[in-house]
């Protein structure tokens, strides 16, 4: 069986994941200490790209912008490079912790368009400035879950309305 123990103490299936076994405060914190770019800049964690991401798509997708990347959580960041060349493999487990992750929280699965554009926005600009001239303003890890937590609950509250 392909399980892992979360922070939550459950298991978390990548051959057949459930709604149950998701958690956000697991992935809050997963995508708080997880960096992008592999680690190769200055730390920037997936968690504080995801928020950044969720501010710049229009209001009706924000909370889809703020967990496109939630299966990282389960998966880690994957440089895109080295995606590419496992993407066959990974592609169906990446699907299946999408969705799952989509059907709990109540997202338009697949992504709505928007949410991809915005995070390659985020991603040229994360490139430029963390790469470049290192002006990027980077937050401790313990802040970004809070953020993203408090984030998550703004956005919960605003689609049951």
């Amino acid at each position: 069986m392909s399980q892992i123990l979360t922070g939550s103490l459950k298991w978390f299936s990548y051959d057949a994941p459930q709604q149950e076994q998701i958690n956000i405060e697991d992935i809050a914190h997963s995508l708080s200490i997880t960096t992008r770019f592999a680690g190769q800049t200055k730390f920037y964690s997936v968690g504080q790209h995801s928020l950044y991401t969720s501010f710049i798509v229009p209001h009706k997708y924000a909370l889809e912008a703020l967990l496109h990347d939630a299966a990282e959580a389960y998966t880690t960041d994957i440089p895109k490079p080295l995606k590419n060349m496992i993407y066959p493999l990974f592609k169906p487990i990446e699907e299946r912790i999408e969705k799952a992750i989509s059907e709990k929280f109540g997202l338009t699965y697949p992504f709505p368009q928007e949410v991809k554009q915005a995070d390659n926005i985020m991603f040229r600009y994360e490139m430029s400035s963390l790469f470049k001239d290192n002006s990027f303003i980077t937050w401790k890890e313990r802040d970004i879950e809070k953020m993203f937590l408090n984030r998550f609950h703004e956005l919960s509250r605003i689609r049951t309305l």
